[in-house]
């Protein structure tokens, strides 16, 4: 596993550009410390319903515990369960059009 870094250190090292060739995200020799990117769009588009609801509520959990980051959490709150809905509504039109109609029809 990395080094891991303080924020400070990220903040006030050398910025680095990225280059050709570079790889934005590296797979650990352990599986247990990868986080697994689903090559099949229907677990994928699971996977991303899940994560964007998960972390608005992770969000919402945060912002009522604590009043400092509740102004800040707001929009991305918003954002995530935006997301959220959106790929619900991608799943259900991809996945279930005829359920799509009815609700459509009412």
């Amino acid at each position: 596993m990395a080094k891991e870094k303080t924020f400070d250190s990220l903040l006030n090292g050398e910025f680095r550009w990225p280059k050709v060739g570079d790889r934005p995200f590296t797979q650990s020799e352990n599986w247990e410390d990868n986080a697994y990117i689903d090559p099949h769009g229907h677990g994928r588009r699971v996977m991303m319903m899940t994560g964007y609801k998960k972390a608005a509520d992770l969000m919402v959990e945060r912002a009522v515990a604590d009043e400092v980051d509740r102004t800040s959490l707001v929009y991305p709150i918003i954002f995530n369960y935006r997301q959220f809905i959106d790929v619900v509504l991608h799943l259900i039109v991809r996945f279930r059009p005829n359920t799509f109609n009815k609700i459509a029809r009412h």
